[in-house]
């Protein structure tokens, strides 16, 4: 896994997503297998960019909060 992607949660997504630059956020679950094939290219992106931009994953068992609430996601595999 890349060091450059931010791990989002309930105590750092608002000032996050918040930032002056683009902000990708890959809404992603342990049990997803779609999700799961994606992270490496997550990985990736988020090396080829570098700080021009925030790459970042929000695993939703691990924040329902955010999904529910916040953004309302209506599926899986979400970016």
């Amino acid at each position: 896994m890349s060091d450059k992607v931010i791990h989002l949660n309930s105590s750092n997504f608002d000032a996050t997503i918040a930032s002056d630059k683009p902000v990708l956020v890959d809404f992603w679950a342990p049990w997803c297998g779609p999700c799961r094939m994606l992270g490496p290219t997550i990985d990736e992106l988020a090396e080829t960019v570098g700080d021009s931009a925030l790459i970042c994953k929000l695993n939703v068992d691990e924040s329902p909060d955010i999904v529910l609430t916040d953004i309302r996601m209506p599926g899986m595999d979400a970016m």
